[in-house]
């Protein structure tokens, strides 16, 4: 009778174990899905934080350490500019720029009139930012300043597709590029045999043509890649893994038990 007891106290054991391994697995692999950690015990309720700062956009965040790519200034109804995010996941675009808000500013606040004042020129520098992106049409160019050089860019043709023509002030070096709709091409702006930046047609709108143009890497950046850091492996790195091994191992020796004593029940009853 005592033996019976053992048996059934040692399967209750292996019983119990089975089911917190299996469990703690569980809430691992919850905890990592969300990223959030904060899986709750009792009721295994999840619970997906609103962080700011993690790089995930969650609630009521606008962004997240970056815009994201499918929000530029032009698609916040300015014409140019580069979208940036505050450290309060809030949009900032103080890189951004209206021609018309320009235009009435260096009038004084009042909308220019027909041959009155010009508006503020867009200007890009690839010096202050990797991206940039704009709506242009026919009428007005934007510049890019490269290198101490001044670029006019302006849409020479106009309609599912479009054609770029970048020139620089006296006139020595000379761009037509036909782009179809999201086609991006490299450009060799000042001509020295470098690819400088990327032009996108990311929209064509009415009688106005959206871009967006990135920085490249100095050409022996992207030759000689970085190697990959390795770094040696620490101890608190594998301690969950070495805490699932020992709760396995346990489990194996409470069976190697429990079938020795098993046996040794059958045999006496023999």
């Amino acid at each position: 009778m005592q033996l019976s007891n053992r048996i059934l106290a040692s399967f209750i054991i292996v019983f119990i174990i089975s089911i917190l391994f299996g469990t703690q697995l569980a809430l691992r692999e919850i905890d990592r899905l969300t990223g959030a950690g904060l899986v709750e015990r009792g009721n295994v309720s999840v619970t997906i934080a609103n962080i700011c700062g993690d790089g995930n956009i969650f609630g009521s965040e606008s962004c997240d350490t970056t815009a994201p790519s499918n929000t530029t200034c032009v698609t916040r109804s300015y014409d140019a500019g580069t979208l940036a995010c505050y450290t309060n996941c809030s949009f900032d675009t103080s890189k951004c720029t209206n021609e018309a808000a320009a235009a009435a500013a260096a009038a004084g606040g009042e909308s220019p009139a027909i041959g009155g004042i010009a508006p503020t020129p867009i200007i890009y520098n690839p010096d202050i930012a990797d991206t940039f992106d704009f709506a242009i049409g026919k009428v007005r160019a934007i510049f890019i300043k490269f290198n101490g050089e001044n670029f006019a860019v302006n849409v020479v043709d106009l309609g599912h597709s479009a054609v770029l023509k970048i020139v620089n002030d006296d006139l020595t070096k000379t761009h037509i590029i036909h782009f179809e709709l999201g086609q991006t091409k490299p450009v060799d702006l000042d001509s020295d045999g470098n690819l400088d930046l990327t032009f996108t047609l990311t929209d064509v709108l009415t009688r106005r043509a959206v871009f967006h143009i990135e920085k490249l890497k100095a050409q022996q950046q992207q030759q000689q890649p970085q190697q990959p850091r390795t770094e040696t492996p620490r101890f608190e790195d594998y301690s969950e893994y070495y805490s699932d091994a020992f709760l396995l191992l346990s489990m194996v020796i409470l069976a190697i038990l429990n079938f020795a004593i098993f046996k040794k029940f059958i045999t006496s009853k023999k």
